[in-house]
């Protein structure tokens, strides 16, 4: 994070999938959408979602397909929703993630190497101050595609990607937990964590 605050705590699940805020202060972190409207809320009190921004919807299908309702405009007055007690949340942010169907030109030309895709940022504000959430998605090559040298097969470059991405987020995921991470909103206790984007399924 970029300026880094105080009692706020960042990670990416699942590679390049999830964004996970934990809010440890007592100042409020907001999560504009993608027109800059409210989006999501993490209060000491717990976490709220504004069910008439397009982000609300936009963020159940990974390439942002889904039909939005009629009531979802960004300069819409936000209709807030309570998704849970626990100031922490995870939700798909498609800031992060490569939006096309098909892989980068740079994959697809050379599967069997690692290449830097993007550099992304995220905007969330606390307690009123702007903070920037920067990361970079890159690729790594599967270990079959790396020691055969080959820059065939295209059908397994797209789940190359994303199995990389989810490899390193394994790795992430051990340090995580090692420092206690709370689940996240709405998850039973004991059970898997629960991101807003489950609950909007249900």
């Amino acid at each position: 994070m970029t300026p880094k605050p105080s009692l706020v705590e960042f990670d990416v699940l699942e590679g390049d999938d999830q964004v996970y805020v934990y809010n440890r202060g007592k100042r409020t972190v907001d999560v504009p959408g993608y027109g800059g409207e409210p989006y999501l809320r993490v209060t000491p009190d717990g976490v709220f979602r504004n069910l008439n921004s397009p982000a609300t919807y936009e963020n159940l299908d990974r390439y942002g397909e889904q039909p939005l309702p009629a009531n979802a405009k960004s300069r819409a007055k936000p209709a807030w929703e309570k998704l849970g007690d626990r100031p922490a949340v995870a939700w798909h942010d498609h800031r992060m993630h490569w939006m096309n169907r098909v892989p980068p030109i740079a994959v697809r030309n050379a599967p069997d190497a690692p290449h830097h895709i993007q550099d992304w940022s995220i905007p969330i504000r606390v307690g009123g101050q702007t903070i920037a959430i920067r990361g970079t998605l890159d690729y790594s090559p599967p270990p079959s595609l790396a020691r055969s040298g080959s820059g065939g097969l295209a059908t397994v470059i797209w789940p190359a990607f994303a199995g990389a991405a989810m490899l390193f987020a394994g790795l992430t995921l051990v340090v995580v937990r090692r420092r206690g991470r709370p689940d996240v909103v709405g998850a039973p206790d004991g059970g898997p964590p629960t991101t807003s984007s489950d609950l909007t399924r249900r």
